[in-house]
């Protein structure tokens, strides 16, 4: 079994994807925009490279579950911060 470039960037996005779900609720000092962020959106656009040249696209579904998990729980946790920081 060799490795294609499609699993390189499948495997990059989810470890991507993982770290902007767990570090996306570190708003201290806005630190989820420079901690959690960049990585999110580098996950997302190799999800999105990876989708084209990929044979095995059901795979990626994983990936955007990942994303958008962590950017909902990122934005309930900085509205919430917003809001009932006193």
């Amino acid at each position: 079994m060799s490795i294609t470039n499609g699993d390189i960037l499948f495997t990059i996005s989810l470890l991507f994807a993982i770290w902007f779900a767990l570090t996306g609720i570190i708003w201290i000092y806005w630190g989820a925009l420079y901690i959690a962020y960049p990585f999110g959106l580098t996950s997302f656009f190799l999800f999105q490279w990876g989708r084209k040249i990929d044979v095995k696209q059901n795979r990626y579904r994983l990936i955007k579950k990942v994303l958008t998990l962590g950017l909902i729980v990122s934005l309930v946790v900085l509205i919430c911060i917003l809001l009932f920081d006193q």
